[in-house]
């Protein structure tokens, strides 16, 4: 799972809920630049993306 969300309290208790059902977190800051957010997800390749609303808008997908 990939997992991009500002600094918030609940960020830790994400990470501890997904690796409590077996999960792998792959985590990377919203702050970074479009083509490192671009390589972490392509060599990752997570099945399913956790983010905050301007990731999508900085990787033009939609809501």
């Amino acid at each position: 799972m990939g997992v991009s969300l500002p600094n918030w309290n609940e960020t830790p208790i994400i990470f501890f809920a997904v690796a409590k059902v077996g999960g792998i977190v792959v985590p990377f800051n919203p702050n970074y630049r479009q083509n490192e957010i671009k390589y972490i997800l392509e060599n990752s390749k997570p099945k399913l993306l956790f983010v905050c609303e301007n990731i999508e808008k900085m990787l033009g997908w939609r809501s």
